[in-house]
């Protein structure tokens, strides 16, 4: 399933299982895909806007990241049936957005979708709206994407 996903957003599945694993839960719930999902998006040249509202989102949901995240670390831990849901929505969504390759900002594209309502409010708060994440993901898509987008519009089936 993981195919289409970026190195960041896998990098988003890991850190989301680090932060599982390190409050002692053997699933990976909504609030973790999410803070998982914000930390991938860190960029070198991350405004302090942008980090300060990641800051308050992890704060909201009451998360404090590992200092050490290691991608690629072997957990004992799974992802829960709501998280899920939320990995294939995420899929649909970048179909319908015409991205062939999902990215973090699929995952909280999803998360606005379908995820819970406390969640989806954190995320508010630190002013992250669907149309800035669906605008960032585009700039992101690669030249791979490109044939998606002259297809998203067909149903399959």
């Amino acid at each position: 399933m993981f195919q289409r996903f970026t190195n960041e957003a896998v990098r988003a599945l890991s850190v989301a299982c680090v932060i599982a694993h390190s409050a002692q839960r053997k699933l990976v719930d909504i609030p973790d895909l999410a803070a998982g999902a914000l930390i991938a998006l860190e960029a070198p040249q991350e405004s302090d806007t942008a980090a300060r509202s990641k800051q308050i989102v992890l704060e909201t949901l009451g998360i404090q990241p590992p200092e050490d995240i290691q991608s690629g670390q072997a957990l004992d831990v799974a992802f829960n049936d709501s998280v899920r849901r939320l990995l294939k929505c995420s899929v649909d969504i970048a179909d319908r957005l015409g991205h062939h390759r999902i990215r973090p900002e699929h995952l909280l594209l999803a998360i606005f979708q379908e995820g819970s309502v406390a969640v989806v409010k954190s995320l508010q708060v630190a002013e992250l709206s669907p149309v800035a994440l669906a605008d960032s993901a585009a700039r992101a898509a690669t030249l791979e994407d490109t044939p998606l987008q002259f297809t998203a519009h067909l149903k399959l089936g």
